[in-house]
């Protein structure tokens, strides 16, 4: 027989407390199988690096930005922990340059390249166009549609028509190029890519070289044509686009808050080109390497921008996730006074209330970012026995819970007010519980966004939802001397929905949100045991309660995220983590006194891929 004295009910909660701090999570991205990009010298990664080796250049100054530095292609890919490396490899031939393939590359973005033609130099004319660069890519085989596949292009299409015959042909030119980079987009899409990104060509009408070649007012007037363009093929599209140039644009209008001291000057004296040159030391606040070309401190900027955005709408898919992660707390309370009443019995009616702490951690999915959290649950219930078989009751409860998603540059408050009713019907050895609840759900959302060392800002947004759970259970009661246990098996359904909604400034950094379903659906098989005994008068029932859980697969659902404003949006996935799991329950009630119960509880999970979730709870029953 079991007895637990209160001191041992003190020491049981100190240890409930221990282990539920001791828990150890590394906040992650969302993970991408692979990286792969698509474009010209901004997104090459050291094509020309041969090149350079051969003419006795130093080969790691092979990007098209301030030497050593690296690019955005390179930082994003460290960021989400991939190396990225060339798929070409430049090589000196006559009369015009070779590009060899090289296998296992994953950046096939080459410098000067336009997005569907050579360039008019016959030195040249071998560059892979963008539009060449993915049928490379495709003919490797059948396309990994869980990696991410970023094309960028279009600035030098641009450049090239700077000395059109007329600025009509040139316009007509550069819309042409445009055409052809959102064509590129859709045959990948059409090759099964889900996760692609379009980056846009910044204002190169400010860079060094329009003023000082006097062709500032020509390069506007095609950059624009091209950026308008491209937003109007990618509408509807499938995919994020980021506008460069707002990037750009916010850059010159502040550049003290990204750190840049010169946003005029080229770091190189040497006009057109940084490959194969170190920056000078006293360089690394200008904005530009060379008369083309943004310097290292940009491309940190540029890709910390993409990086947030991406890690922002993969983190809110996780708004419909939370509540159902914590529903399994709420409904335990609830559980506890119908065990009560099928164990022990109950007459009358009275009050209860409930208190519940409980800690959740997720690891990272392929399309689901890590998260952590806690919540603090309050409910306040009524229940009946109607008589010896029949017990049901209501509560109402208060949820509040804060959340740390991603790599915790992304914040999540969710408050949720829920109305449960609840049933428990005897017979003989048998018993068939139900339980039923519907929550409204407040959301308030802040994104911490760092750009490059020294920019930080934040976007919020909120919004709303419902909750709507069902469970039941049927379970027979055995005694065993003192003991009462006994088999369970039950079923959950849940459904969850969340509005959309926008974030609230007018940055180029807010994002906008689509609706969001999810549902989850999953059986129980269990048992539990209780005993009653008596310490120095007080009646004490330890309890415990071990359950096996199985998550079924749902109906594949998405949602939508793009930049308010856009013109097109990435659609993401939201699936559930199928599979099983288990749950340990262990607790404790105390007799206080005539009208008094006071019951202590713990649960975990066990063996939960990827996620662990435990809390403690405290209920105090007050019958009349």
């Amino acid at each position: 027989m079991t007895t637990m004295t209160l001191k041992g009910i003190c020491k049981f909660s100190g240890l409930v407390l221990v282990f539920l701090t001791n828990s150890i999570h590394h906040a992650k991205a969302a993970e991408y199988s692979n990286i792969y990009f698509f474009g010209d010298s901004i997104t090459d990664s050291g094509v020309y690096s041969p090149i350079l080796s051969s003419l006795r250049a130093n080969p790691t100054f092979c990007r098209f930005t301030t030497n050593p530095g690296t690019n955005w292609a390179d930082n994003l890919g460290e960021k989400y922990g991939k190396i990225v490396t060339p798929a070409y490899g430049a090589r000196n031939s006559l009369p015009a340059m070779a590009f060899d393939t090289i296998e296992g590359g994953n950046n096939f973005a080459v410098g000067s390249a336009l997005t569907n033609s050579a360039p008019a130099s016959t030195l040249y004319s071998e560059i892979p166009p963008v539009s060449a660069q993915v049928r490379a890519f495709l003919a490797r085989g059948p396309l990994d549609h869980k990696a991410l596949y970023c094309l960028s292009g279009g600035h030098n299409d641009v450049f090239a028509q700077v000395s059109a015959v007329s600025m009509a042909d040139g316009i007509i030119a550069v819309e042409k190029a445009a055409n052809e980079l959102a064509t590129q987009a859709s045959i990948l899409q059409s090759a099964g890519a889900r996760n692609v990104i379009v980056v846009g060509i910044v204002d190169i009408s400010k860079a060094p070289i329009a003023s000082s070649e006097n062709i500032t007012s020509r390069l506007k007037a095609l950059v624009t044509t091209f950026n308008t363009t491209l937003s109007t093929d990618l509408t509807g599209k499938n995919l994020l686009y980021f506008e460069t140039w707002k990037l750009f644009d916010s850059v010159l209008y502040n550049p003290g808050a990204y750190g840049f001291t010169n946003t005029t000057l080229p770091a190189l004296p040497y006009p057109n080109s940084s490959l194969g040159q170190a920056a000078p030391t006293d360089t690394e606040g200008f904005l530009f390497a060379d008369s083309k070309h943004p310097s290292a401190r940009f491309h940190l900027i540029l890709s910390d921008w993409i990086y947030s955005t991406l890690e922002g709408v993969s983190s809110i898919g996780l708004l419909s996730k939370l509540p159902m992660e914590h529903s399994s707390e709420q409904c335990q309370a609830i559980d506890d006074q119908m065990n009560a009443f099928q164990n022990y019995g109950y007459n009358g009616q009275g009050f209860f209330i409930s208190g519940n702490y409980s800690s959740s951690r997720s690891d990272a999915l392929a399309s689901q970012p890590s998260y952590e959290g806690s919540k603090n649950n309050f409910i306040l219930g009524y229940e009946h026995a109607v008589n010896e078989q029949f017990f049901g009751g209501l509560t109402i409860g208060y949820e509040y819970a804060p959340f740390e998603l991603g790599t915790n540059t992304c914040s999540v408050l969710y408050k949720e007010l829920a109305l449960s009713a609840f049933a428990s019907k005897k017979f003989e050895d048998f018993y068939v519980n139900a339980l039923a609840s519907y929550s409204w759900l407040d959301y308030e959302s802040q994104r911490n966004i760092s750009l490059g060392t020294l920019f930080r800002t934040s976007e919020q947004g909120s919004t709303h939802g419902n909750h709507f759970g069902i469970k039941t259970q049927i379970g027979c009661n055995l005694l065993s001397s003192k003991i009462v246990h006994g088999p369970f098996v039950g079923l959950a359904f849940e459904h969850v929905n969340v509005d959309g909604f926008n974030e609230t400034s007018n940055s180029f950094t807010a994002l906008t949100f689509g609706e969001q379903t999810r549902e989850s659906f999953r059986s129980l098989l269990g048992w539990k045991t209780t005993t009653q005994a008596r310490w120095l008068n007080v009646t004490v029932r330890p309890y415990a309660q071990v359950t096996y859980n199985y998550e079924y697969e749902m109906s594949d659902r998405s949602y939508y995220a793009g930049f308010v404003g856009g013109t097109s949006t990435m659609e993401l996935p939201i699936t559930n983590q199928t599979g099983g799991y288990g749950t340990l329950l262990a607790g404790v009630t105390a007799e206080l006194g005539k009208d008094i119960l006071l019951r202590i509880g713990t649960s975990t999970t066990i063996a939960q891929s990827g996620s662990h979730n435990s809390g403690i709870n405290v209920t105090v029953n007050a019958p009349f």
